[in-house]
């Protein structure tokens, strides 16, 4: 009886393995590509998700210094995409103490939020399940005065595709 449980169990893992090579299989693979694959590219599809208002920041900087690139408003008219995502992180950055009557003071926990934003710069790969990364961008934003997340993810964009197609700024 004990070598039957043995053999049924270590059929049952090859099942599992099986199904997970072919699973694994299953998944879209990732090709990797340069930035020099912008060249000739006529058309972008701009990705932010849910949020509009960050899609017409980045549609606008980029209409404004690449005229001729056509923004899609459906990804598969498109030949790269540029797709972009954000996070924000909150943290202590100090504490304000002021003095009360008496001997006591008052302490006031300072905080401070950062941006920070990611640009992922795809286009289709070699297969129907396969993405072609050429590009990311990062960047940040710690106060008010700094420019937009999305902003800056655009111009890098701009500076990557025209020196890519030999366009001066």
């Amino acid at each position: 009886m004990h070598r039957q449980q043995c053999r049924i169990g270590s059929v049952a893992v090859t099942l599992i393995l099986a199904l997970s090579v072919s699973a694994m299989a299953q998944t879209p693979l990732y090709e990797y590509g340069s930035i020099d694959e912008l060249r000739g590219v006529k058309v972008i599809y701009i990705d932010t998700g849910t949020d509009l208002e960050v899609r017409q920041n980045m549609i606008k900087e980029i209409a404004k210094k690449l005229p001729g690139l056509q923004i899609a408003s459906r990804p598969q008219d498109a030949t790269i995409a540029l797709m972009l995502s954000a996070d924000s992180n909150t943290f202590l950055s100090g504490v304000q103490t002021a003095p009360v009557v008496g001997n006591s003071t008052l302490s006031t926990p300072q905080y401070r939020s950062v941006i920070y934003g990611s640009g992922i710069l795809i286009m289709k790969g070699s297969g129907p399940d396969r993405i072609r990364i050429l590009a990311e961008f990062k960047e940040s934003r710690g106060t008010i005065f700094e420019r937009r997340v999305s902003t800056n993810i655009a111009r890098d964009f701009v500076k990557a595709y025209r020196k890519v197609n030999g366009k001066g700024r």
